[in-house]
């Protein structure tokens, strides 16, 4: 309880200044109950109850844990109370002198023991109509100065009040970094954490900037951004302005990112999982997989970001960590536009064959659940191997489908079933593995030698039960997705360690890793 009363107290002192308010307050809720009827079922009861339900050391462990406690303290009508019960008292007294003496001994008592919330540390008056920081007046003003409905990804100081002064101004995220109003998409939230950090990653900021068309982005004046990186995305300083530099970029709807962004999620534990997406310069949408159902919302919140729109949605397993939360947005699309998608197709038999093996630990309800779901969709495409098909200038070539040597191996048919897939761009490759394991390899390279050369690749199987190291060298990565954390990694190799793959990767081959401890990670598929 003491625990749970601390911030509280914290919060009270921060907010009122001292406790001497506060002891007012409650000597006037004391002499309010006993006045008078009136007083006590208009004034106290119901501040009893606020005070109950804003002070409850339960309710803000519980419940206002992501609130910052000083914005419940107004609804505690304290200043009322006090002003109340003192004209109450003076009004009771019979004698003159009584009730000048009481009034001014209140008035003293309040102006010796009150706090100026002026001077109080962290806050400021403001200077303008809308009451926000007067830093955040002039860099709105200047923005919209340009543009009448400017794009702005903030410093996170400013980001908050920015909305409160202008509605006109659009931002990448708000007070929901905090985890207020809504859920905050992972790359926002990347984006912010960097805008926040003391030395951020410039490249994906301006880099995601431009390919979601924001035409502002404003630093803190220290952060310095270097100036060839500023010319490749076409962003200037357009003015400095309390403390802030505007970078702005006239143009940045027609201007080219030189390619498309390819992002990996994944949870920074030893949780395996698939989800990444594929974003153009126009803000258009590839998912391909998507992870557990625990990941729904922050999918949900992805694609709110790309206006509700997925262009192409891609499941390259009909397995839980790759498709779970997929079918829970399926079933429940909420506005959300599906193109097109493109997955494996079990029959009968395939599907009768996998519950005849399936081990125990083994989701053989999810592969069923699967099946009905894309089963009531209009715009289900079953590719197969050697298949191809294009979205958003991409063309994507199906190296492997569930089929008769998946069968044929007769294990993990859900794993070596997986869609194995070549993305091509205008000058790189990218090669998506998926959940395929080490006995689909020889197939693999049998029937797709020549195309197996790529600039980057997604390792399979999270890196578990792994294909050769001659496999990859096949393959000769610049840059290696690895779904996994660095946990994984270090844990039992005969159980669920990936420690094979990543050593082998930044030994031998000596490429960056992409991992679930950086996420959301991405690159530039030129």
């Amino acid at each position: 309880m003491r625990a749970w009363m601390q911030p509280i107290i914290y919060w009270v002192n921060e907010y009122y200044g001292n406790r001497w308010y506060l002891l007012f307050a409650v000597v006037a809720y004391i002499y309010l109950f006993f006045a008078t009827k009136e007083s006590r079922r208009k004034i106290v009861y119901p501040s009893v109850l606020l005070a109950f339900l804003v002070l409850n050391p339960i309710l803000y462990q519980y419940v206002y844990s992501k609130i910052i406690y000083w914005r419940l303290m107004w609804l505690l009508p304290n200043t009322l109370a006090i002003a109340y019960a003192t004209v109450l008292f003076v009004r009771k007294r019979k004698h003159i002198a009584v009730k000048v003496i009481a009034f001014v001994l209140v008035l003293a008592a309040v102006v010796w023991k009150g706090t100026n919330v002026y001077t109080h540390s962290g806050m400021a008056k403001a200077s303008n109509q809308q009451k926000v920081d007067a830093r955040v007046q002039q860099v709105c003003d200047e923005m919209l100065a340009v543009d009448e409905t400017p794009k702005c990804i903030a410093a996170l100081n400013l980001s908050y009040e920015i909305r409160q002064y202008c509605g006109d101004i659009e931002l990448m995220y708000g007070r929901n970094v905090e985890g207020y109003i809504n859920v905050i998409d992972d790359l926002s939230l990347r984006i912010a954490n960097e805008m926040r950090s003391e030395n951020p990653n410039y490249d994906y900021i301006f880099a995601q900037a431009m390919a979601k068309n924001y035409d502002f982005v404003v630093l803190e004046d220290y952060k310095t951004v270097p100036e060839d990186l500023l010319n490749q995305y076409g962003y200037q300083i357009y003015k400095n302005v309390a403390g802030y530099n505007l970078y702005y970029c006239a143009d940045v709807e027609q201007r080219d990112l030189g390619g498309w962004i390819v992002t990996q999620y994944g949870p920074n534990t030893s949780e395996v999982s698939m989800c990444y997406t594929i974003e153009d310069k126009n803000n258009n949408l590839i998912i391909i997989d998507g992870g557990y159902g625990w990941y729904e919302q922050k999918l949900r919140a992805i694609i709110r970001a790309h206006d509700n729109h997925v262009t192409a949605w891609i499941v390259t397993s009909p397995i839980d960590s790759n498709a779970h939360a997929f079918c829970e947005i399926l079933q429940d699309k909420q506005g959300i536009q599906i193109d097109q998608i493109y997955t494996m197709h079990i029959n009968d038999e395939q599907y009768a064959t996998y519950l005849r093996d399936a081990k125990e630990w083994q989701n053989t309800d999810f592969v069923q659940m699967i099946r009905e779901t894309l089963e009531k969709e209009t715009n289900v495409n079953y590719v197969k191997e050697d298949d191809q098909f294009e979205a958003l200038g991409l063309s994507f070539k199906v190296l492997h489908a569930w089929d008769d040597e998946t069968d044929a191996i007769g294990e993990y048919q859900e794993y070596n079933g997986s869609i194995c897939f070549r993305i091509q761009a205008n000058q790189e490759s990218m090669l998506y593995l998926s959940k395929i394991t080490h006995p689909l390899e020889d197939h693999i390279i049998e029937k797709n030698y020549d195309k197996l050369n790529a600039d980057y690749v997604q390792a399979n199987n999270n890196g578990r039960w792994t294909l050769s190291a001659e496999f990859y060298n096949m393959v000769s990565p610049k840059y290696v997705f690895m779904d996994c954390s660095m946990e994984t990694v270090n844990a039992d190799e005969e159980e669920k360690g990936c420690g094979g793959v990543y050593r082998y990767v930044t030994g031998i081959l000596q490429v960056p890793i992409g991992m679930y401890d950086t996420t959301p990670t991405w690159i530039i598929l030129k």
